[in-house]
């Protein structure tokens, strides 16, 4: 799992510190400080994979001993140190590009030389532990001169930027290197607050309680108590073998945590099974509303019904069924009692026309049968006396064999 690290501390000659001396170290090489002359010869030293100047066209001896005796205050501070975990799920060579990358943009912001030592030490397990150090000088340069002071690099909001810029570049470089783990700069407390306030978001939207139960998971990961830091002698000591009054405190952190994640764990599913059954009468109380609903509008539209009269039903079933009611013939409609003898007469007019046509094989006895019938329904319902084609007053004109 990637974790996250980045402390940014001065290299001051007030602490008792040579910056000659912690570049040797950092970078594996002999280099000897001119304003006292002591050799610091970590040649035969392991674990440096790479080292590398940027913003300097000298050699690692000339930049720093030059600061060694262009600042002449016996507090002065001679470098700003930044120390930074490197994922162990990227490669060798994308981690040097990581910290390559991010030690540009430093010397570029500051127009000040970079020095850039990458680490990898391994523990007795196996467990590899790379990380950058790269010191920033306090002096820009100028046509490979060191010159003007920067300004003061390790106030509490650069950092605060410093911590969050390496964050977004770490993330990055896993993302790239197609990798999901990813990496926060904040503390564990303002993380776990974050965390909790995502669950409320959640549960205020009613999402389904497995999607609560993995932020809640996702919290409780959170809900630990941070590891000591160790000092170099003890961070060499436990690599060795040797416990270490800090190691043996952050095992013991370490045991604290498992059980409390075990106790999380526990209590977590008892709050999915409250959420699944708070959930479940949630839903069931919806449905119920719906129903509800449903019954009223469907009681609403019987009433409704009532109230029409037959032609006014069968219109709106015809509408309902997708039909145009406009383009419907008149036999579609069935009898309306409230139709005026005017729109009775007129369908009887209609229909009479379809059945002439249906009916043009018809003997000539047959066609006066028919005749004599439309002239008594016309009897009973009296309408305007409208005289087709092929009639006479005294019937159609027949002709008799």
């Amino acid at each position: 799992m990637a974790s996250y690290h980045l402390a940014v501390k001065p290299v001051s000659r007030g602490g008792g510190r040579s910056v000659v001396a912690a570049a040797a170290y950092r970078s594996g090489e002999e280099l000897e400080n001119p304003r006292d002359g002591l050799v610091h010869d970590y040649t035969r030293r392991h674990g440096v994979e790479h080292s590398e100047i940027i913003g300097f066209d000298g050699t690692r001896q000339e930049l720093w001993g030059s600061t060694e005796l262009i600042e002449t205050r016996k507090n002065a501070r001679l470098a700003v140190e930044v120390e930074a975990s490197l994922p162990r799920e990227l490669s060798p060579d994308e981690r040097k590009a990581l910290a390559l990358g991010f030690a540009q943009e430093l010397a570029a912001e500051y127009r000040a030389p970079v020095d850039v030592s990458i680490h990898n030490h391994r523990l007795k397990d196996g467990t590899e532990h790379p990380h950058a150090h790269i010191l920033i000088g306090c002096r820009t340069v100028e046509d490979g001169q060191l010159k003007d002071r920067v300004v003061p690099m390790d106030g509490p909001e650069q950092v605060e930027r410093w911590r969050e810029r390496w964050a977004e570049v770490q993330n990055l470089a896993l993302e790239q290197a197609g990798h999901e783990q990813r990496v926060d700069h904040r503390s564990l407390e303002v993380q776990h607050a974050a965390a909790l306030e995502r669950i409320e978001q959640a549960r205020e939207a009613e999402q389904a309680p497995e999607q609560v139960a993995q932020l809640q998971s996702e919290a409780d990961a959170l809900d630990r108590t941070p590891l000591q830091h160790l000092s170099r002698g003890a961070w060499n000591a436990e690599r060795d073998g040797i416990q270490t009054y800090r190691g043996d405190i952050n095992r013991e952190i370490a045991n604290d945590n498992e059980e409390r994640r075990r106790l999380l764990d526990q209590v977590r599913e008892l709050k999915l099974a409250q959420d699944i059954e708070r959930f479940a009468q949630l839903a069931r109380e919806k449905i119920e509303q719906a129903a509800e609903i449903a019954r009223d509008a469907w009681g609403a539209a019987k009433d409704r019904l009532q109230e029409l009269s037959p032609f006014q039903r069968w219109k709106q079933q015809q509408v309902e069924q997708g039909q145009d009611v406009d383009k419907a013939g008149p036999e579609q409609a069935p009898d309306d009692p409230e139709q005026t003898p005017f729109q009775r007469w007129k369908q009887q007019q209609a229909e009479q026309a379809r059945a002439n046509e249906q009916d043009a094989n018809l003997s000539p006895l047959q066609k006066l049968e028919r005749w004599r019938e439309q002239q008594a329904e016309q009897t009973r319902e009296p309408g305007p006396q409208i005289e087709g084609p092929g009639r006479g007053d005294d019937g159609p004109e027949l002709e008799l064999d």
